[in-house]
C-alpha cells in the first residue's frame, strides 16, 4: 500500500505541476518576464515572513505517528496553529506599514497591490494547509492529493483567462482565490471525519518542546526558497526574477518527488524509528535510491542536455537564459531527491538539533553564494547566478544528510547502491562531453536520436551486467498498477 500512497501523491502532484507548467508557458509567452517577475517578487516578499507557520506541522505529524491521542492532537494543533496564523498577520501587517509610511520603501504601485493580494490569499490558505497536515500525519494521501489537484486546475484555468483578456500581475495574483474556493469545501468535508478531542496542556508542552527546532528549520527553508529572488531583484531587476522563475518552475516538477517522499517517509520513519526497525528503514531507502538512479536520473540528464532548446521552444527567445537556469537546477534537484530519505530519517530519529545546525549552515552557504554570484563586484551572473547559489546550497545539505546518517546509523543502502551512483555519474559525464564537444547544435532531431541511442546503450549494459533486473521493472509496474491504486483511493476516502 505504501507504493500506492507514493504514486498517488506523486501522480496528483505531477499532474498538477504539468497543468501549472503548461499554463505557465502560455502565461509567460503572453505576459513576458517583467509581469512574471513582479508576481514572483510579491510572492517571495510575503512568503519570507511565513517561516513560523510551519512551526507545529512537523511536530503534529511526529506526535500522531508516534501514537499519541489523535483527537487531542488535532484539537491542540488547531488551537496552536490558529494563534500562529494570527501572529503572522500582525507581524507582516506591521512590517508592511513600516516599509510604506516610515521607511518610505519605493514600491511600484503594481508591486504593492501584488503583495497585498497575495498576503490575503496566503493567510487564508494557511487554514487549508492546517487541515491538510492532519491527513499527512496519518498518511491519508488521497484526502490531501484530490483537493490540491482541484485547486490547481481551478487556479490555472483562471490564469489562462486572465492573460488572454490582457490583464497583468495584479489579476494573475488574484487567481489564487479561485483555487482556494474550490479546495476549501472538499477539504472541509474530510475534516468533519477527524476524531474529536480536547485541548491538552501536556501535549501543548510537547508541541512546543519539539517545535523550537522545527522553527529554525522552517526559517532556513523559507530563506532558501525566497531570499534569492529578493537578492536578485535588488542586484538586477524583476525581469531577471522572471527568467529564473521560468527555469525553476520546470525544474520544480522534479522536486515533487522530494515533497512526496517527505510527506510519506517522515511519519513512516518516525514510526519505524520508535519501533527500532532498522531493517525496514534500510530497505525503503535502498529501494528508493535504486529506482531513482536507474529510471529517473537518465531522463533528467536528457532534459538537462536539451534544456536551452526546450525553453526556447516552449517560451520563446526572450527566455533563452532560462535554459541554463533549468540545466543547473535539474542536476541539483536530482541530487536533492535521491538523498532526501536520509534527511527524513534524521528527522524521524528525532535528531532535530543536528538537522537544525545543518539547515543554519546551509543558509550561510546560500547567502555567501548569493553575494558571490550576484554582486557586480564579483561574478554578476544574474538569474544564472541565483541558480548556481541554489544548486550549491542544495548539494551541500544533501551531502550533510548522507554523511550524518552513514556516521550515526547502521544504514547500508548508500554502500549497496554505490555502483548505481557511479554509473549515473558516468552517464552524466558522457552526455556533458557530448554537449561540450559541440555535437548538440543545429539539427535537433538528429541530436535527440543520438542521445536516445546513448541512453539505450546505457540500459543495455546495465541489463547485461545484471545491475538492471526484471524485478526492478516489476517494481515500476507495481507502482503504477491501476487496480491497486483505485483500491487504495477507495479505502483512503
Amino acid at each position: 500500500m505504501l507504493k500506492q500512497k507514493f504514486i498517488l501523491h506523486f501522480s496528483a502532484g505531477i499532474l498538477g505541476h504539468l497543468i501549472t507548467a503548461l499554463t505557465g508557458i502560455v502565461v509567460a509567452r503572453l505576459a513576458g518576464p517583467e509581469i512574471i517577475g513582479t508576481v514572483a517578487y510579491g510572492v517571495a516578499y510575503v512568503s519570507i515572513f511565513g517561516f513560523g507557520l510551519g512551526l507545529f506541522g512537523s511536530s503534529h505529524m511526529k506526535l500522531v505517528s508516534e501514537g499519541q491521542n489523535h483527537g487531542n492532537c488535532v484539537k491542540t494543533f488547531t488551537v496552536l496553529q490558529t494563534l500562529n496564523i494570527v501572529l503572522f498577520v500582525l507581524v507582516f501587517t506591521g512590517w508592511l506599514l513600516f516599509q510604506i509610511f516610515i521607511a518610505r520603501h519605493p514600491f511600484q504601485k503594481e508591486q504593492l497591490w501584488v503583495i497585498i493580494i497575495f498576503f490575503i490569499f496566503f493567510t487564508l490558505s494557511q487554514f487549508l494547509s492546517m487541515w491538510q497536515i492532519n491527513f499527512s500525519a496519518t498518511i491519508e494521501v488521497a484526502k490531501n492529493s484530490i483537493p490540491q489537484l482541484l485547486q490547481n486546475i481551478a487556479y490555472n484555468s483562471t490564469r489562462i483567462i486572465v492573460v488572454l483578456v490582457g490583464l497583468g500581475a495584479v489579476a494573475l495574483t488574484a487567481c489564487n482565490f479561485v483555487g482556494l474556493l474550490v479546495a476549501m469545501p472538499v477539504t472541509l468535508h474530510y475534516v468533519r471525519k477527524l476524531p474529536r478531542g480536547k485541548f491538552d496542556a501536556i501535549l501543548m508542552r510537547r508541541y512546543l518542546s519539539v517545535s523550537f527546532v522545527f522553527l529554525i528549520i522552517a526559517i532556513c527553508g523559507t530563506l532558501i526558497t525566497n531570499l534569492g529572488r529578493l537578492f536578485l531583484e535588488h542586484y538586477e531587476s524583476v525581469r531577471d526574477v522572471g527568467l529564473f522563475t521560468a527555469g525553476s518552475s520546470i525544474a520544480g516538477m522534479l522536486l515533487l518527488i522530494s515533497t512526496t517522499t517527505g510527506t510519506i517517509f517522515f511519519p513512516l520513519f518516525s514510526k519505524l524509528a520508535s519501533e527500532n526497525n532498522t531493517e525496514k528503514i534500510n530497505h525503503q531507502i535502498e529501494l528508493f535510491e535504486r529506482i531513482i538512479l536507474i529510471f529517473l536520473a537518465p531522463a533528467v540528464f536528457v532534459i538537462a542536455t536539451f534544456s536551452t532548446p526546450l525553453i526556447v521552444f516552449l517560451l520563446g527567445e526572450r527566455y533563452e537564459l532560462s535554459g541554463i537556469v533549468l540545466k543547473i537546477l535539474l542536476i541539483s534537484a536530482l541530487i536533492q531527491v535521491v538523498t532526501l530519505p536520509y534527511g527524513n530519517l534524521i528527522a524521524g530519529k528525532g535528531l532535530f538539533k543536528t538537522l537544525s545546525v545543518i539547515n543554519v549552515v546551509q543558509v550561510i552557504v546560500f547567502v555567501l553564494c548569493l553575494v558571490f554570484f550576484l554582486d557586480p563586484r564579483f561574478f554578476d551572473l544574474g538569474a544564472v547566478g541565483l541558480a548556481w547559489a541554489t544548486a550549491f546550497a542544495n548539494i551541500f545539505i544533501s551531502g550533510c544528510f548522507v554523511a550524518v546518517v552513514l556516521k550515526k546509523e547502521k544504514i547500508e543502502a548508500f554502500r549497496k547502491n554505490l555502483k548505481y551512483y557511479l554509473s549515473t555519474i558516468l552517464l552524466s559525464l558522457i552526455l556533458m562531453l557530448t554537449t561540450l564537444s559541440g555535437f548538440i547544435t543545429g539539427h535537433l532531431f538528429i541530436n535527440v536520436i543520438f542521445v536516445a541511442f546513448i541512453v539505450l546503450i546505457y540500459y543495455l549494459i546495465l541489463f547485461l551486467i545484471k545491475w538492471l533486473t526484471r524485478d526492478d521493472v516489476n517494481i515500476i509496474l507495481d507502482f503504477i498498477n491501476p487496480r491497486k491504486l483505485i483500491s487504495y483511493i477507495k479505502s483512503d476516502l
